[in-house]
């Protein structure tokens, strides 16, 4: 079966500022359309739109098809292939057919004519009757704020969209990112800052009413990041019964528990048999963090780089694993944390990572140091190893790791340094 995406037309693709567009001469795509199609090249494309003019004698369905044949046209001279246009001509007032949105009758056609697996497929709107037209077809959901932004008269069918996006290209970024397993480490003891929740692991402890693991899944989630693996040790019970399936927060969490503590490398590669997708996140959970995922993920694919360390300019390089780079920012030395290397670097590692599943063929059972066994070897073969180093103000992170940090953590959450840009 086909993956599919099912786009709106005007306020998704079209500007709508004209009500009812029709004519060729009033055709204008959003900026934005062009780059978001294209990164949707996993799936198919279908465009499905309600177009009562005709009913209601505002323009001819002729006048409508040629329309839609035209944008088809101008999106195939960028390389977009719509696999199929669907359209509702019905009077909205009149008609109780099954085909205009909210209801999800145009959806179910394509998926008859095209085999499409609507549970991995996604529907992107404008309109909550767009949204509810998804979710009735058993479809993942994204409301765009371009054109009606989820307004225009039908707010009042209580449909919630799983995501919001600011336009199509956002939208294409959330999809993509859903495809991106996200791995936490989060079995450490954390015995420096054991006295603030003695019967807690570290990753549990309450930021502003909910745990920091929680707020790492949420700040995930709004980049489109919905699928988890868990690697426990400490206490992992107490993880397993507070997060379950990751149903409640709406993503799917998986968990690998180690008898023994195994280190950043020998933890990945433990969870290898839980990792399916191409690249995966790989953070600690004792971490409060903001940063442009994104970026992230489009710098490493273009790169294509094995593992991209996040990595900072720090008054401290005594105190860090320290990378020297290149004008390209790809990674020629690692140098050991007190090993000497401030004389040469002050580009620090964070231990935040965007990883190629490549990484399995380089890691070796039992413990071991990701970046010491692992990265370092690699980057001394001469392996694809950039960093990322996010611009200044935009990038947020603190390791909770003793008291005194995890205060800082807290007034800094009370200025929205960890919220999402």
């Amino acid at each position: 079966m086909h993956k599919a995406i099912f786009l709106d037309r005007d306020g998704v693709l079209i500007k709508n500022e004209k009500e009812q567009v029709h004519k060729i001469e009033d055709f204008e795509l959003y900026p934005d359309v062009v780059n978001g199609l294209r990164d949707l090249k996993d799936y198919k494309l279908f465009v499905v739109t309600n177009q009562p003019g005709p009913a209601k004698g505002i323009y001819t369905k002729e006048q409508s098809k040629e329309f839609n044949n035209y944008m088809k046209k101008e999106l195939y001279k960028h390389g977009i292939v719509l696999t199929d246009i669907y359209s509702c001509y019905h009077h909205p007032k009149v008609s109780d057919c099954e085909c205009r949105k909210p209801k999800p009758g145009m959806l179910l056609q394509a998926a008859r004519e095209y085999n499409i697996d609507l549970k991995n497929s996604w529907m992107i709107g404008d309109r909550r009757s767009d949204i509810k037209a998804g979710q009735s077809a058993g479809c993942k959901t994204i409301l765009v704020r371009t054109g009606d932004g989820g307004e225009g008269g039908d707010t009042d069918l209580g449909a919630k969209s799983d995501f919001i996006a600011d336009n199509l290209n956002a939208a294409a970024n959330i999809i993509n990112n859903s495809e991106i397993q996200v791995l936490i480490l989060a079995g450490g003891f954390g015995k420096r800052i054991a006295a603030l929740a003695p019967n807690l692991p570290k990753p549990m402890i309450d930021i502003k009413g909910k745990p920091l693991l929680e707020r790492q899944v949420e700040f995930f989630k709004q980049y489109g990041f919905t699928n988890y693996v868990f690697s426990l040790h400490y206490m992992p019970d107490v993880i397993k019964n507070y997060f379950g399936d990751g149903s409640k927060l709406g993503v799917n969490i998986k968990y690998a528990v180690e008898s023994e503590p195994l280190g950043t490398g020998g933890a990945v590669k433990f969870c290898q048999n839980l990792i399916n997708s191409e690249d995966f996140l790989l953070i600690s959970g004792d971490i409060a963090l903001n940063f442009d995922v994104n970026e992230l993920v489009g710098l490493h694919r273009k790169n294509k780089s094995v593992v991209t360390p996040i990595v900072r300019v720090t008054d401290h390089p005594q105190d860090s694993d320290l990378y020297h780079v290149d004008e390209n920012k790809k990674v020629s030395k690692l140098f050991k944390k007190k090993e000497g290397g401030e004389k040469y670097t002050n580009i620090g590692n964070t231990g935040l990572y965007i990883i190629n599943k490549a990484i399995f063929n380089e890691l070796s059972e039992g413990p071991s140091s990701l970046e010491h066994d692992t990265i370092l070897p690699m980057i001394n073969k001469g392996l694809s190893v950039y960093v990322y180093m996010p611009k200044d103000g935009t990038f947020y992170i603190k390791d909770m790791g003793t008291p005194e940090r995890y205060e800082k953590v807290i007034a800094d959450y009370d200025k929205w340094k960890l919220s999402k840009r």
